[in-house]
């Protein structure tokens, strides 16, 4: 492409951001300003209102054509590790009015040897009429590495690369003693079995989740898509449980006589 038709390009592409994305984006580099346009890596919808990272997920990758060729050549394997100048943004937009409320953004960068290999950033608002401000991190390993350590084999990154609008629904057993995780969520959040009862958990997300009761008396360790856990509850009662991975992850089973 000729260097006059480069500058037409980005004149169109400008024109068509600024009624939209790049409006909308004030306060985050400039860089990120066509995110949308990015491949789309996955799709995620947490609907629970009360629950602060409630809200349609959509993540969205940069990364150079060869890697990208390849990416989708596998069917969405993730190949580790990404290449330099990789750049992920997860937008979380506001359940109520839609706009995007939050940005968090992974950059590859060989030189960050402190975070293996990868940046992090954030940027967030309360509103749409409001510039994004960036949230402080002021120590990544802390904050971001510690966690994405446990996705060691996809080069640090949680998101699965499935290139798709929505998630997949849960399949479900009528009549079967099941929680079902989706979209980071327990379904259901509260289930009534009775005593003697084997209840099954079963991952359907993309990332692994833990089920640990609030007071001690089972955990499952890391489950990976597809994974289950079985446990028996003997005695009536109700117990609390949630993810140790996602503490927002939170259910009870109401055991009856």
């Amino acid at each position: 492409m000729n260097r006059s038709r480069a500058a037409l390009a980005g004149v169109v592409l400008t024109g068509l951001l600024t009624g939209g994305a790049l409006a909308q984006l004030a306060g985050v580099p400039g860089d990120l300003a066509a995110y949308r346009t990015w491949t789309k890596m996955n799709g995620v919808l947490l609907t629970d209102p009360s629950n602060s990272r409630a809200g349609p997920k959509n993540t969205f990758i940069t990364l150079n054509p060869e890697a990208l060729r390849a990416l989708l050549a596998s069917g969405g394997r993730v190949h580790s590790p990404f290449p330099a100048g990789t750049a992920i943004v997860r937008e979380t937009l506001d359940v109520a009015s839609g706009f995007v409320r939050v940005l968090f953004v992974m950059r590859k960068d060989p030189m960050a040897t402190r975070t293996r290999g990868w940046k992090f950033e954030g940027y967030s608002r309360s509103a749409v009429d409001q510039p994004f401000q960036p949230i402080d991190i002021p120590d990544p390993v802390a904050r971001c590495l510690n966690c994405h350590q446990q996705m060691k084999a996809t080069d640090l990154v949680f998101t699965p690369f499935l290139n798709r609008p929505d998630p997949l629904p849960a399949p479900t057993a009528a009549g079967a003693d099941r929680v079902e995780t989706l979209n980071y969520q327990f379904a259901p959040q509260i289930l009534h079995v009775k005593a003697g009862v084997t209840v099954t958990f079963v991952n359907h997300d993309a990332v692994p989740h833990d089920i640990k009761a609030a007071d001690g008396s089972f955990e499952s360790g890391n489950l990976p898509t597809q994974g289950r856990y079985f446990f028996t509850f003997d005695r009536p009662g109700e117990v609390a449980y949630f993810c140790a991975i996602h503490l927002e992850m939170r259910g009870r089973i109401v055991v009856e006589k």
